[in-house]
């Protein structure tokens, strides 16, 4: 897993995101290494989400430091998006549609093969399992 100057995954320093002018998350530090596990706690509007969409280079930098996989995401934010992943508050899933008709309608979004899907199913170890309730 690539690793920024800092030896970090996930490197901030007073990292500061401001939509419309209001900081969002407002002088973030920190430091998360390759294979470490953080939970993220605060109260409704501490910027959770808003330094998580940072990470995955959804949200701008307004001001402090930022890398994500050694990418600095004051100017790559794109770079970052094609290599991380985020699944917010709304998952996007259809209620209507099974679990392998969510998986297919993805998979065609995005131009996977039948193969390409079982590899990951397989990775995550699914397979067969798209029937359980």
């Amino acid at each position: 897993m690539p690793v920024g100057s800092s030896g970090s995954v996930i490197h901030l320093r007073d990292a500061v995101v401001a939509p419309a002018g209001f900081p969002a998350l407002a002088g973030a530090t920190l430091d998360v290494g390759a294979g470490e596990l953080v939970a993220l706690r605060g109260a409704n509007g501490a910027g959770k989400t808003t330094l998580l969409r940072l990470c995955a280079g959804l949200a701008p930098l307004a001001r402090g430091a930022a890398s994500v996989l050694g990418v600095d995401l004051a100017g790559n934010r794109a770079t970052v998006r094609r290599s991380v992943g985020f699944v917010g508050h709304r998952n996007g899933l259809y209620g209507e549609l099974t679990a392998r008709e969510n998986i297919a309608f993805v998979a065609t979004l995005v131009g996977a093969t039948h193969d390409e899907v079982e590899v990951v199913l397989d990775g995550f170890g699914l397979t067969g399992r798209l029937a359980d309730t």
